[in-house]
């Protein structure tokens, strides 16, 4: 960290004092005036002998700043701004970012016309008119954007805020109001919905105990300053443009802190376009995603260390008939959904390769639903039939991600169904070099099946931790030993780390837990809280078999919890919650999304910033 003294100076501008007065009023000598000068560390003695004759704190008169780090995103935004390099991350996100938040706020601004406005610094208009507020602060997020890289590791203050807001409504409409307080907090009340905000008469004190609060924490987590924002918009310092200048502040402290993600690459999200081209089913498919693989490494690989490829990928297959990748019937479909699958293994293969040619310092693997299947009986046909389920539901996705060969007994499975993939020319090679550097994987529940006569009806749409089957192979069974969720879904804690000591022993190579959480009716009292024991209690005790499975000799790498903020069930859609964090909607009355902390919220903080030794309530 490199010291600095801006505030000091500033200080001393503003009283109309002289470093020569100053060094004559405290008796300071030549070196450390200099040193003052130069931003070099000075006694704190001598720190606290100014700020007794001006009257502040020491973080006031100094601030640390992050010595240069070039393996950041910060670091690249700042060179392709300086270069004004088009088709940058740098220019790419100005656009984004300027056309997504103005967006929310109403804009009706498109993103084209957005990149038309920062491209060539003119207005595109073809039918509609357009608002001249929206040009402006469209105009105006660009210069805070500029504004917050630049600013991007000093100390978040009221300045900064202030200002951020200035640049954002200067020359609006808003602007030419006696009343509106262009830079400065609110002079009248203002809503959020049906919310009400602090008053005007109370804004500084919040702003001042929001900020005191947020930069007294010792070190800065994404849930720091996820906190800092919704306490922001609470309050609502502004009269207008609250929203955008919260986002700004967002992305800067993001920034400084450098927090980067493990980004999953595909998670059920085939674009529109493709899927009407026939999407997985297509040998182009694989090209279409190594070609997609490639554009992501281009941009953002010298940010991102963690890859994953693609998100559950058996669930894919073993549920098409809910996720949406088939509609077929009968043998057709066996045929269809594996060759699918065959694409999507080579592509993975094939992406995984390319990673570590493009970014040799970066790690990558596969991220399918992993969990131990269990014999109904100690009956050998039992037993046969788990041993078909786990190569099946398991082991085909990571024997191929890790070895590079399909399972055994998959591949007789296939040939039983007529469904053997078709192979194209390079395929088996492109298989046998796409070595992951970890597993990764989600975790939910095991499963427990028998032996299947194959004169059953069995239940093809049941999703992937309910009871399924294959005629003849295995048939799903209700292990009577584990409670279940709401939703159906056996809890099997214990499951969890004997799924962890298989695959260990199995493949030898680190693991993530991509995914692990609990899914419920999340019901939030009329004070805005959400009693939610039931997750937490959920969460400790597969946190608890994570440790364990650690001192069996498995090595984890980091586990993340589905989800932070509740989202769209594949299955049960917004009913069925899983986040930290509430948001208020149904399924079809998008309500206020207001944003409420559940239970969980701050038992898990409490379990990050413990690195997981503090469990307790």
């Amino acid at each position: 960290m490199n010291v600095s003294y801006r505030k000091l100076f500033e200080i001393l501008k503003k009283k109309d004092i002289s470093k020569s007065q100053l060094k004559e009023v405290l008796d300071l000598s030549s070196a450390t005036l200099a040193k003052l000068s130069k931003n070099e560390q000075v006694s704190m003695t001598t720190l606290i002998a100014i700020c007794n004759y001006l009257n502040c704190q020491p973080g006031d008169i100094m601030e640390l700043e992050h010595k240069i780090d070039k393996d950041t995103l910060l670091y690249r935004l700042k060179e392709e701004k300086k270069a004004k390099l088009k088709g940058s991350i740098y220019h790419q996100t100005q656009i984004k970012l300027a056309y997504n938040s103005n967006h929310i706020e109403g804009s009706r601004l498109t993103e084209d016309q957005t990149r038309y406005i920062y491209e060539t610094n003119t207005i595109g208009l073809e039918k509609e008119p357009a608002s001249i507020d929206d040009i402006m602060e469209t105009i105006n997020h660009f210069q805070c954007f500029d504004y917050m890289i630049d600013c991007a590791n000093n100390t978040l203050d009221e300045e900064f805020i202030k200002t951020t807001h200035k640049i954002l409504k200067t020359n609006t409409s808003d602007s030419r109001l006696p009343w509106f307080n262009v830079g400065e907090y609110k002079s009248r009340r203002n809503m959020v919905a049906d919310r009400q905000t602090t008053p005007p008469g109370k804004v500084k004190k919040e702003m001042d105990k929001l900020l005191n609060e947020y930069l007294g924490k010792q070190n800065i987590s994404f849930d720091d300053i996820l906190d800092f924002h919704v306490k922001f918009e609470r309050i609502h310092p502004f009269q207008d443009g609250n929203g955008r200048t919260g986002r700004i502040i967002m992305f800067k402290e993001c920034l400084k802190y450098n927090i980067i993600p493990l980004v999953t690459m595909f998670h059920f999200d085939m674009p529109q376009a493709l899927e009407e081209r026939g999407g997985w089913e297509k040998r182009e498919s694989i090209d279409w995603f190594v070609n997609f693989a490639k554009v992501m490494y281009e941009n953002f690989g010298d940010r991102v260390k963690y890859w994953l490829t693609i998100n559950e990928q058996n669930v894919l297959i073993l549920s098409g008939d809910i996720i949406g990748t088939t509609t077929l019937t009968g043998p057709e479909k066996y045929k269809s959904l594996y060759q699918q699958n065959h694409h999507m293994l080579v592509a993975q293969a094939k992406a995984m390769a390319l990673c570590h040619e493009m970014l040799p310092g970066a790690k990558i693997g596969p991220a399918p639903n992993i969990s131990l299947v269990y014999p109904a009986s100690c009956k050998p046909e039992d037993v046969l039939a788990v041993q078909n389920y786990n190569a099946i539901r398991n082991w085909l996705y990571l024997d191929m991600a890790v070895y590079g060969v399909y399972n055994n007994l998959v591949w007789a499975y296939l040939e039983e169904n007529d469904a053997c993939p078709e192979f194209g020319e390079g395929d088996a090679e492109a298989l046998k070099n796409g070595h992951p550097d970890f597993i990764g994987f989600n975790y939910y529940n095991t499963a427990t099946v028998e032996a299947s006569d194959g004169t059953e009806e069995l239940d093809p749409g049941a999703d992937q931790q309910t009871a399924r089957g294959e005629a003849g192979v295995y048939r799903g069974y209700k292990n009577p030993n584990l409670p279940t969720t709401e939703f159906g879904w056996e809890i099997d804690p214990m499951g969890f780390r004997a799924t962890i000591r298989e695959m260990y022993s199995r493949y030898r190579l680190p693991m993530v837990v991509t995914e692990n959480g609990l899914g419920a009716y999340d019901t939030l009292t009329e004070d805005g809280k959400v009693h939610d024991q039931y997750r937490i209690e959920y969460l400790r005790k597969h946190i608890e078999q994570i440790q364990l499975a650690i001192t069996d000799g498995a090595e984890m790498m980091g586990y993340c919890p589905w989800s932070a903020i509740d989202l769209i069930s594949t299955h049960e859609g917004m009913v069925k919650r899983y986040g930290f964090i509430y948001v208020d909607r149904d399924e079809f009355d998008l309500k206020t999304l207001d944003r409420y902390r559940k239970d969980s919220f701050y038992w898990y903080k409490k379990v990050i910033s413990s690195n997981g030794e503090d469990l307790t309530d």
